[in-house]
């Protein structure tokens, strides 16, 4: 047998507790079976008949653990705990299939809460891991002698980044969140432990790459301007209001839009607005189409 080693007298008188909490890791149950054991023949005055397999298997595995080191033991225990640790982790609520995150069903919505939006962070469905589910998991219980539930790793992590979203003015600028400014935030924060639907929202929403028929600017986006800013386009641009007040469901928010609550992007809105057929035609011609050229001067131009 593996880990079998002569004892020369270690184990022997001084690892009874230690071989006993290997036997009780490797079949819970034994203390259960024994004291049942020990109980009938205490009422059979000792006649309870041939010893159970269980209870014989038990003893047989004692003798062999006499056998061997303090530091075989030792590393029996703690392989044994690893294992038990990871089978309690598994069935705890957060980890059960069901609380993974249906990212199909929130990535249809345009505003999430903090308490979605960490849950979503995590790859977990809001509607079984959020806040109250946590500090109900957490809470001291009521019923007596009930043991509490320790602080785990996914616990931690849950709070430590509620508290970071909560103090984060990216985070805070309303009650409701656009979607966008949280992925964006929480790729900060997150790293490449974001859940990869939330990470490929990024990349879907970044600027379309123009096609053979809309020529891409010269100049990359560089100013940012505020709503009033974008709305003084209007003479150029004249559903520009409508557009920006249905910027989360156009698109509108997704191509030119920075995290928080009034900033953009000034060339990639007008672009939007260019390849959505937003702008007016150029009445003054020139060369090339008139929207095209109405769209180059209002993006060379629009500070006027």
């Amino acid at each position: 047998m593996n880990n079998v080693e002569p004892a020369d007298g270690h184990a022997r008188g001084g690892n009874d507790a230690l071989i006993e909490e290997i036997i009780r890791l490797e079949n819970p149950m034994h203390v259960f079976e024994h004291s049942v054991f020990e109980t009938v023949k205490m009422i059979k005055k000792g006649d309870a008949g041939p010893t159970p397999d269980s209870l014989a298997k038990a003893q047989a595995r004692r003798e062999a653990l006499k056998l061997m080191t303090p530091e075989a033991l030792r590393n029996i225990r703690s392989r044994l705990l690893h294992t038990k640790d990871q089978q309690e982790e598994a069935n705890r609520f957060y980890n059960h299939p069901k609380a993974n995150a249906d990212f199909k069903h929130w990535l249809a919505m345009d505003l999430w809460t903090i308490d979605q939006s960490v849950a979503l962070l995590l790859g977990k469905d809001p509607r079984i891991v959020n806040r109250d589910a946590i500090d109900a998991y957490l809470a001291k219980p009521k019923a007596w002698l009930a043991k509490q539930n320790s602080q785990t790793a996914f616990t931690r992590r849950y709070l430590n980044l509620t508290q970071q979203a909560e103090g984060a003015t990216a985070m805070t600028v309303a009650a409701k969140l656009e979607k966008l400014a949280v992925i964006t935030w929480g790729q900060t924060v997150t790293g490449e432990d974001m859940p990869e639907a939330l990470k490929a929202l990024l990349h879907t929403a970044a600027p379309p790459t123009h096609t053979a028929n809309h020529k891409q600017d010269d100049e990359p986006a560089k100013t940012i301007v505020t709503v009033a800013a974008l709305r003084q386009l209007e003479s150029r641009w004249p559903s520009v209001t409508t557009d920006l007040e249905r910027a989360s469901r156009n698109g509108l928010s997704q191509a030119a839009k920075l995290p928080g609550k009034n900033q953009w992007w000034k060339e990639r809105a007008v672009d939007w607005a260019d390849r959505h057929g937003k702008l007016k035609a150029d009445k003054r011609g020139g060369s090339g189409s008139g929207l095209e050229s109405w769209a180059s001067g209002l993006r060379r131009g629009a500070d006027e």
